[in-house]
């Protein structure tokens, strides 16, 4: 482990082998990429990691995961692993311009990049705008914020409903220190709305950061988007499924309970970590085409069992009882997943031959996330456009 972590062609194998399980995926129709950074606490001296922002466990040193997500479809492209001060999102940008730019196909590029208030910031901004890709990220409060906020707080300005409770209006700004203006969305609602009915997912999504004494929350987006303001608040809303991913990651995965003395085998295992996850999900959506299933769901009804080997007539069987309660609609579904498998392997073997390993595998890895990627992912699903 530690010669493959230490070599970079090690590192860089298990990224590609990463990337390219998903590149049917990514080429198959328009998607989102979701940035997202989590914290990953350390105990005692571990190579790599850094006393930096910790919202749990404050002082300890930790390592920080930036991954970059296939939004709606909570699978990782990419995951970097850094220093625990080094959370930011501009600390993700590198690694960012390095999947764009040299390892996606053209054919494979996001039609739009997604981000928290973390990489609402000129660097990540302008190297969206400088390669062309569309963008819509969070604003941390600022002393501009307070004066647009201040300005649309005079009672004269007219705001749209932008659902879950939200209204919106938009202006165009140069903020301190951006090379250009650029489109803004203000949204906010009442103070007393931000406990209720909606989900939990959907309330940590606006934190209500920018509270003057009017009694509203606010939240405030950059974007290159053109669509209109209820459809980019929602947009940004959808968002949250990328905090799902690393839910799923840390408590289900390991990603928040393996320990190395490096940083390069922690690197390494966060990558193998992230590939099995992915491996796993491939299998579990054929038994759930269009729904995500956690790990702690997925794995207790798809694996545990009794194994028997039955030796007869020189043929030896494995025979599996299941100890769940739905034994019966478990079998009967993995019945149909292995024989779709054998009828996409067969398929794939017999338009291709002659072809590549690679292109059988985008052919079965087409099959099986299309229901997918046609209802989920993309501006016309997404966005309704």
């Amino acid at each position: 482990m530690e010669a493959i972590a230490e070599d970079p062609a090690g590192q860089s194998w298990v990224s590609d082998m990463l990337l390219e399980t998903l590149l049917p995926v990514v080429t198959k129709a328009p998607w989102i990429l979701d940035l997202d950074s989590t914290v990953v606490t350390v105990y005692g001296k571990q190579g790599g990691s850094a006393v930096g922002y910790n919202p749990t466990k404050k002082g300890r040193p930790s390592y920080s995961y930036h991954a970059f997500i296939i939004g709606g479809l909570r699978l990782p492209l990419e995951v970097e692993a850094r220093p625990g001060n080094e959370s930011h999102g501009v600390y993700g940008a590198e690694g960012l311009w390095k999947l764009l730019d040299h390892r996606l196909p053209k054919a494979g590029q996001p039609w739009c990049v997604r981000g928290d208030i973390s990489y609402g910031n000129e660097t990540l901004i302008a190297g969206c705008t400088e390669r062309h890709r569309d963008f819509l990220f969070k604003l941390r409060k600022s002393t501009g914020i307070k004066a647009l906020i201040a300005e649309f707080d005079d009672g004269t300005h007219t705001w749209v409903d932008a659902g879950q409770g939200w209204q919106g209006r938009e202006v165009t700004a140069q903020l301190s220190g951006w090379s250009s203006t650029r489109r803004l969305v203000i949204l906010r609602r009442p103070m007393a709305a931000s406990k209720p009915q909606t989900p939990l997912i959907q309330q940590t999504l606006f934190v209500a950061e920018l509270c003057p004494e009017d009694g509203h929350e606010y939240a405030v987006l950059v974007t290159s988007l053109t669509h209109p303001i209820p459809t980019i608040a929602q947009f940004y809303r959808d968002r949250a499924d990328s905090e799902n991913t690393f839910a799923d990651l840390k408590q289900d995965w390991s990603w928040g309970g393996f320990t190395t003395q490096d940083q390069g085998r922690n690197q390494l295992m966060a990558r193998f970590i992230a590939l099995i996850f992915t491996w796993w999900n491939i299998f579990v959506r054929q038994v759930s085409p269009t729904t995500h299933r956690e790990g702690h769901v997925s794995r207790p009804v798809l694996l545990h069992g009794v194994a028997r080997r039955v030796t007869h007539a020189g043929t030896t069987t494995l025979r599996v009882t299941s100890l769940h309660a739905k034994a019966t609609a478990i079998m009967a579904a993995l019945n149909a997943v292995t024989k779709r498998l054998k009828e996409r392997a067969l398929t794939a073997t017999t338009q291709l031959a002659g072809s590549t390993t690679g292109n059988r595998w985008d052919t079965i890895i087409s099959a099986v996330f299309d229901p997918l990627v046609n209802s989920r992912a993309g501006p016309q699903a997404v966005l309704g456009t």
